[in-house]
């Protein structure tokens, strides 16, 4: 009995340790919980979203508003309803809507889908532009609109219709696959 005073706290030791092992054992063989970046529900819902991007030397170069942003932690990418994006390039402003789109994890591509419309705003040296089409990819950090769809461009009532194209907002190009142009006459 003597012997009993002297071994407890060897006792509470080992009965601490076969604790600890026995706690390991169960968190470690559990399963997951679902709550990990493979879900393929949104993590987050935000509604009127808005977004400024900046270039290099600070200017606002892009915004993007959306009437509600769904992203997805599986491939970090977000889903947009009623999405508007502006370029605010030096002299070449452009404007684009659509019903819906895809933002990629980076945000360097979004992809507008359903009724799309892009407008160039007029200038001085032109009119404005109009483009509509079912898709289109812009390319946010080179402002590049990739349309591989059948689309429509209206100017000053000159009609294009094209296969394809692409648009620059940068160098103000814009390139039309197999064409079909009605100009309209000066009077």
């Amino acid at each position: 009995m003597r012997r009993l005073p002297a071994l407890l706290p060897i006792i509470v030791a080992a009965l601490l340790a076969l604790a600890t092992y026995w706690l390991q054992f169960v968190v470690s063989s559990e399963r997951p919980s679902g709550l990990g970046n493979d879900r393929g529900d949104p993590d987050a819902i935000v509604e009127n979203f808005h977004v400024d991007k900046f270039d290099q030397q600070g200017k606002l170069a892009m915004v993007l508003e959306a009437d509600e942003l769904k992203h997805f932690p599986k491939d970090d990418s977000a889903d947009l309803k009623q999405p508007r994006v502006r370029f605010l390039s030096a002299g070449r402003d452009s404007h684009w809507r659509s019903d819906k789109a895809r933002v990629t994890e980076r945000g360097d591509h979004i992809v507008l889908t359903e009724n799309v419309r892009g407008v160039r705003v007029a200038t001085a040296q032109s009119p404005e532009q109009v483009l509509t089409t079912t898709e289109v990819i812009l390319l946010t950090d080179d402002e590049i609109a990739q349309i591989h769809q059948p689309l429509t461009v209206t100017q000053a009532g000159t009609r294009i219709d094209a296969a394809s194209g692409e648009w620059n907002n940068i160098e103000g190009l814009l390139q039309l696959k197999q064409v079909d142009a009605t100009l309209q006459r000066n009077p």
